[in-house]
């Protein structure tokens, strides 16, 4: 009887991989050696999974401080309670991260010899729980290197016991109103800022320091991402999160998303500065050297060698330039552009659990009304700039026009808005102050719904931060957040 890496390297594999792949993505296979596909419906055996244990164990084995080992690989991502070289906080967020799975791609390949293995990725929209290949502490009567409790020496705590995901953080709604964003800045995250000057100045060129500024959350990163970090518990809320396989699976399917928003008709970029950017030596070879990726290699997962199994066609690029103008100085929070109208608030005081910060932004007379107290047309977003918070504030829920809101509204309110983690600390990044992190909130779909329940103002609005605390303090008050100022735009 064959081993089980003896199976793996069985060239009949690749058959197995390829066989559920469904018609709309054959032409794409075709040009694609390797096919990502959801462990949600994934057997425990599957020759993927399998592979991928058979890697974990085997980079686990090495010694701590071996080049190739997983702690290694890891630690390009985080150690402890600070990130590593990882890219987050800005636009360089997706294709990074594309990279950094990409290695680990190559390296399972390396190491188990199926060439054609592909990393599975979580749909944790219709999967609120972990997938169980990675929850089950054993898997044929050895323990199951995919499972990470993620208590450790190193003080990190454990697992969410009976995760599930809230539709506030990975519900259909919540991914519609994260997937119909058609502006990459405001989809993924901004470009980075140079902070040392007023007004802030946007990246303006491909030198190496630009990885090392932040610019403005976007949807996908500030929610989904975040939160399913934050609430996973143990290594994957802490920068040192890819020590968990977990971090894997969850990064492929945060991947698979900007892949479909794609496929969707939505471009990236088209600046030189994002395109040109090369990270320089982020990433290690199977023999423990390290190479450079630049994002426009990583711009086509087709190119790439890999597809996703649930994408059945691909709509030509659009892009808005003159949008695309109106978010960038927006989110800079640098100049004037035509069209854009923009309204600045001050006046911050710190939010506690027990009293949300309540921000009064008139409507009337403000350049922010559509006329006659009606909602202006267009798309209304909120930068909530350079936040700072407490240890224990984990996150915060933004919501309009609820004067009582606190940790007790639930996010079904039709004036909650939106939830949003921290990951990490809001500011520590690569054992450096990178300054405080800035939030994009689109209002639009929570005013419209409360206009037309009756329920918003013709001349005031009022927009609502509350804080959210880790766990073990939740509900005792403790902790506060403040930003320095918000600026409400219409674009």
């Amino acid at each position: 009887m064959l081993s089980r890496r003896a199976l793996i390297r069985n060239g009949s594999i690749a058959i197995a991989v390829v066989s559920g792949v469904i018609p709309g993505v054959r032409n794409a296979v075709a040009r694609a050696s390797r096919v990502r596909r959801n462990v949600n419906a994934m057997s425990p055996d599957d020759p993927d999974l399998m592979a991928l244990r058979d890697f974990v164990e085997q980079m686990r084995a090495r010694p701590a401080n071996h080049p190739a080992g997983w702690r290694a690989f890891a630690a390009l991502h985080g150690e402890g309670n600070e990130f590593g070289i990882c890219q987050h906080q800005n636009w360089f967020f997706l294709p990074w991260h594309r990279g950094y799975l990409e290695m680990y791609e190559r390296a399972v390949a390396a190491l188990t010899y199926q060439h054609s293995f592909a990393l599975p990725y979580w749909d944790w929209t219709t999967l609120r729980g972990f997938p169980p290949a990675f929850s089950a502490p054993a898997y044929r009567g050895r323990p199951n290197a995919l499972y990470s409790p993620g208590s450790d020496d190193d003080g990190h705590g454990s697992r969410t016991p009976n995760l599930f995901l809230p539709d506030s953080s990975v519900g259909p709604e919540t991914m519609r109103m994260v997937m119909a964003e058609t502006d990459f800045e405001l989809f993924a995250s901004s470009r980075p800022l140079d902070r040392s000057v007023t007004p802030p100045r946007p990246q303006d060129g491909t030198d190496r320091a630009w990885l090392d500024r932040i610019g403005t959350f976007g949807k996908l990163e500030a929610t989904p991402h975040n939160q399913v970090h934050r609430q996973s518990g143990g290594f994957m809320a802490t920068p040192a999160s890819a020590r968990d396989p977990l971090f894997q699976v969850h990064h492929c399917n945060v991947d698979r998303l900007w892949a479909h928003w794609n496929a969707r008709g939505n471009a990236n970029p088209d600046d030189a500065v994002w395109r040109d950017m090369a990270f320089p030596d982020h990433f290690i070879n199977p023999d423990g050297t390290r190479y450079t990726r630049t994002v426009r290699d990583m711009l086509s997962t087709t190119a790439m060698g890999y597809v996703y199994d649930d994408i059945h066609y691909a709509s030509p690029a659009v892009r808005d330039a003159t949008r695309s103008e109106r978010v960038r100085i927006l989110l800079a929070g640098s100049g004037k552009a035509p069209g854009l109208r923009q309204l600045s608030v001050g006046r911050m005081r710190a939010a506690r659990a027990d009293a949300s910060l309540m921000l009064d932004v008139p409507l009337s007379g403000s350049g922010l009304s559509g006329g006659d107290g009606q909602l202006p047309a267009g798309t209304i977003i909120a930068v909530i700039r350079e936040l700072q918070a407490d240890a224990g504030v984990q996150g915060m829920r933004v919501f309009v026009n609820l004067e009582q809101a606190g940790n007790q509204v639930p996010d079904s309110d039709p004036h909650f808005v939106a939830s949003i983690a921290f990951l990490g600390g809001t500011h520590v990044h690569a054992g450096q102050d990178r300054g405080l992190p800035s939030f994009a909130v689109d209002l639009t779909a929570t005013l419209r719904g409360l206009a037309a329940r009756g329920l918003l103002a013709s001349d005031r609005l009022t927009l609502q931060l509350v804080p959210l605390f880790a766990v073990d303090i939740e509900g005792d008050g403790h902790g506060t957040l403040m930003p320095a100022a918000v600026d409400i735009g219409v674009l």
